[in-house]
This record gives structure tokens, C-alpha cells and sequence, in this order.
């Protein structure tokens, strides 16, 4: 049986999001469409807290951030579950605030997250990934660890060759960088290659609409604006 375009979840992302036509489209259609998901990129800190508040304005089914390639630690832990509508904080600090307003939405719904490929991949350190995989959970917030990256950085304490704790035996060290590692996939997207704490591939609860089937493949692949 075929799936429908109404059927379908689709994923729109972008880096910066267009909130004015998002505006637009709303006065023309019922909105937030049940399978429209809308999404902004972010690979750092400033470009994290740019994006993210406008994401916010926008109503969606489902809003999710790809923080790809992850080039430095981000912490959004404060756009995860319900946020004000106005000064974008959580509850618990919100009472710190002399924002007027009491009025609390959803936030973020899902975090992706993954470092860089291909050549003159910049190295993503996995304890950036475990930050934001921690966070998430604490907070029960959808994560997916799409990949490590082309070039890995780790811990003097990460137990590269362990086999307990999931690290493929095919790990090598770079010769410049003893922290520096390569797996044996070249994006290090395979997760039975990932210490087992970052095999995290979860999708957000909210489905694309109550009893429609979804179209999901392993990995993300967005539409981009």
C-alpha cells in the first residue's frame, strides 16, 4: 500500500529559521500540521542560542535541533521540556526573572547530534556527545547520536580497545594526536563501533499524527530551508 504525502512526517530544517514565512503559512493553513516537523541546526554555542529562541516561536508538532557537526560543547539545557514563552527559561528559573509572563509552552522535542565528515574533518570530542545525551535524558527529551565524526577526540581515561566498554578493536590513534582517534566507518556513524553510553538513537514520542504511519528511515535525513 502507498503512503500519502498527508501521511508522511517530514522534517524541515534550516539555519536560520524563516519565522516570518513559517508566520505566513500559518494564516493560510491549520497550523502546526501534524506531520510537519521543524527543526534548526546549530554547531556551537552562539549559533545554539541565535536559532534555538526563534525555533520556539514557531509552533510545530514536533521541534527538534541538529547540533551537526558539534564543533564545541553546547548546553541547552534550559530549551528542553517547557520553556516561557517570553524570556524562553525554564520553570524552576523563571522565578529568578522579572519576566511578566507565566505562560509556559514546550520546547525543544528532539536533540540530534553528530560530529564532522569528510575531508578536513574539524574533531569532535565525546564528551561533548555525553553532555548533551545526559542532558537530554535528564530532562526525557528524545536524543539520536547520528555519528562521531571523521576524527574523534577522547579522554586520556577513554578505554579505547576495551572491549567492556563497546570501543571497537579497529580504533587507531592518529599519528599527530594520541587523542585523537579514527574508527573503522568514515564518518563513524556505525554505532556498534560507540562506547556503549553513546549508542543512543531515540525518536521523539509525539508521532506525525494518532494512528498515521510514518515513513522513518535509520538515520534523520531533513529537508532543508
Amino acid at each position: 500500500m502507498g503512503v500519502t504525502v498527508q501521511q508522511r512526517a517530514w522534517e524541515m530544517l534550516g539555519e536560520r529559521f524563516p519565522l516570518h514565512r513559517i508566520k505566513g503559512t500559518i494564516k493560510c493553513y491549520p497550523w502546526p500540521l501534524a506531520n510537519v516537523w521543524l527543526g534548526v541546526s546549530a554547531e556551537d554555542q552562539p549559533r545554539a542560542d541565535e536559532r534555538i529562541p526563534l525555533l520556539l516561536q514557531c509552533p510545530a508538532a514536533v521541534r527538534f535541533v541538529s547540533l551537526e557537526p558539534l564543533l564545541g560543547p553546547i548546553d541547552i539545557v534550559h530549551k528542553l521540556g517547557d520553556v516561557c514563552t517570553e524570556c524562553s527559561r525554564k520553570p524552576q528559573l523563571h522565578a529568578q526573572t522579572e519576566c511578566p509572563s507565566g505562560y509556559l509552552r514546550r520546547g525543544v522535542d528532539w536533540v540530534i547530534v553528530g560530529g564532522e565528515s569528510g575531508p578536513g574533518a574539524r574533531p569532535c570530542d565525546v564528551e561533548w556527545i555525553r553532555s548533551i545525551v545526559r542532558r537530554c535524558k535528564a530532562a526525557g527529551v528524545a536524543c539520536f547520536v547520528k555519528q562521531l565524526g571523521a576524527t574523534i577526540r577522547v579522554p586520556d581515561s577513554e578505554p579505547i580497545g576495551d572491549v567492556e566498554s563497546g570501543w571497537s578493536p579497529f580504533a587507531r590513534a592518529c599519528v599527530s594526536d594520541d587523542n585523537l582517534i579514527r574508527l573503522a566507518t568514515l564518518k563513524g556513524g556505525d554505532p556498534e563501533e560507540w562506547p556503549h553510553d553513546l549508542r543512543v538513537r531515540e525518536w521523539p514520542q509525539r508521532s506525525a499524527q494518532p494512528g498515521v504511519r510514518e515513513r522513518r528511515s535509520p538515520v534523520p535525513r531533513h529537508r532543508r530551508r
